[in-house]
């Protein structure tokens, strides 16, 4: 499948890095526009926070990144993380990490 923009100019294939999904679609949280490099998003398949590299593609959003956020962007971050994380928990099959209670748990090597 080529992804277009408005323009008709192709876009690169994207995938998730951490699930493989393709994202076929970028919306701000608030507002109108496209993504440009350096913007986060979060993966609707996974709940992994992305951040967009000058090409466009997609990689993992850094320590250095979240940190940048303010407490509260943080806090809506890790609430769309909790939503797509329990929504896709009803459709996968038992695992520990989807069975957590509190999303911003640690997880703890056994």
């Amino acid at each position: 499948m080529i992804t277009m923009d408005s323009a008709g100019r192709i876009l690169p294939r994207v995938v998730c890095p951490s699930c493989s999904t393709p994202i076929t679609v970028a919306v701000p949280a608030r507002g109108i526009g496209r993504p440009r490099p350096g913007d986060l998003s979060i993966c609707t398949r996974c709940g992994d926070v992305l951040r967009f590299r000058p090409d466009m593609t997609l990689d993992f959003a850094t320590v250095a990144d979240l940190m940048d956020m303010t407490p509260a962007r943080r806090q809506e971050v890790g609430w769309a993380q909790f939503l797509v994380r329990t929504s896709r928990a009803k459709q996968l099959p038992a695992h520990p990490v989807n069975e957590r209670k509190n999303p911003c748990e640690n997880i703890k090597d056994s």
